[in-house]
């Protein structure tokens, strides 16, 4: 029976320098969806929790820090992939001034994404897409859920629809998730349909999925013949023991429960880092989930803050749930002893 030797995002197959930051900028937000993953611990999840959606109260002086904090600890990695998330960054009042911080200082900072439920009005995006156009030498992205729980009707659908178009028009690189469970299947592949007869194979599905054990309410059957997922969307490997390799999607990896790494060797801070919306950098995007909620973190909201050697952790978790845990490197000890060998830089 083939054993898994590894797993990871392909990027360590591909390109073994390059850091991927998530940065949790805010948990404001202007939506209270119930499957959101904000705020959970081991064992409780409150929908209502005033924590949930406090504002961060960013200033200029604490993402200036964030950004020479970076700068300090990872100017040798040639690429740089910076996520700005949440909560909802565009709750964020200076969030212009940020991109422009951001995609001006970060060396060797190569791709900058914001996460978004894409609420704000066009108005907002033609403001947004200047920003972004400032920058030829940085990959844009802006990613778009689709929240039925607020897109609930064709009007709002054809809003959000105009918006895609709008921001496209202004060559931004533009991605779309329908969020899909048992209970609004039916709207959200209606709605899916839509987006992609205006925008050819745009619209993907993320599955909602429970918050502890990151089973899906639908499997990924019922999806596969809705959803044909390109090459490129398969963007999680799977190496054998045998030495065969596989790419699957993370709908994939929930709905087959291939998302139990418990004892493998998980490379958590390595090439991967979650930056709180205090401040704190975590290791993963789920410490408190991993055990490691007790550890002394580092903020890179204050000045020169340097962090220490990651070393490999051994995984305890019965399931990994979030899709940027899943996408952390985990190695079982045969392969970790390769890739030591190897300088971290090559599994094979």
């Amino acid at each position: 029976m083939k054993k898994i030797s590894a797993i990871g995002h392909k990027f360590y197959l591909e390109n073994p320098d390059l850091l991927r930051i998530n940065w949790i900028s805010t948990l404001a937000c202007n939506y209270r969806c119930p499957y959101c993953y904000i705020n959970i611990t081991p064992n409780t999840f409150n929908v209502d929790s005033d924590l949930k959606y406090r504002d961060s109260h960013l200033t200029i002086d604490k993402v200036n820090n964030l950004i020479n904090n970076i700068n300090l600890n990872y100017s040798d990695r040639k690429e740089i992939d910076f996520t700005i998330s949440g909560g909802e960054p565009t709750e964020i009042p200076i969030l212009f001034d940020i991109i422009n911080m951001v995609s001006n200082n970060i060396k060797n900072l190569k791709n900058l994404r914001v996460h978004t439920n894409f609420s704000k009005d066009i108005n907002y995006w033609e403001s947004f897409a200047h920003i972004f156009k400032k920058n030829e030498h940085i990959n844009f992205t802006i990613e778009a859920s689709l929240h039925l729980d607020y897109i609930n009707n064709k009007k709002k659908l054809y809003d959000y629809l105009d918006k895609l178009l709008f921001v496209r028009s202004k060559d931004i690189l533009v991605d779309s998730w329908t969020m899909i469970n048992n209970e609004n299947k039916d709207k959200a592949i209606e709605y899916s349909k839509i987006i992609n007869e205006k925008i050819p194979k745009l619209t993907k599905y993320r599955l909602i999925h429970d918050l502890y054990t990151g089973k899906p309410s639908l499997n990924y059957s019922e999806l596969e013949q809705l959803e044909l997922e390109e090459e490129k969307n398969r963007n999680t490997f799977i190496l054998y023991n045998d030495g065969s390799i596989e790419y699957k999607t993370q709908n994939e990896l929930l709905s087959d429960r291939k998302n139990s790494y418990k004892h493998m060797l998980c490379l958590r801070g390595s090439n991967q880092l979650k930056i709180e919306s205090t401040g704190e950098v975590s290791l993963s995007e789920y410490d408190n989930l991993c055990n490691l909620n007790n550890r002394k973190k580092v903020n890179f909201y204050n000045e020169k803050c340097f962090i220490k050697k990651c070393f490999p952790t051994i995984c305890q978790r019965k399931y990994c749930v979030q899709p940027g845990d899943m996408h952390i490197l985990k190695v079982d000890i045969d392969t970790y002893i390769k890739l030591k060998n190897n300088n971290f830089k090559y599994l094979r």
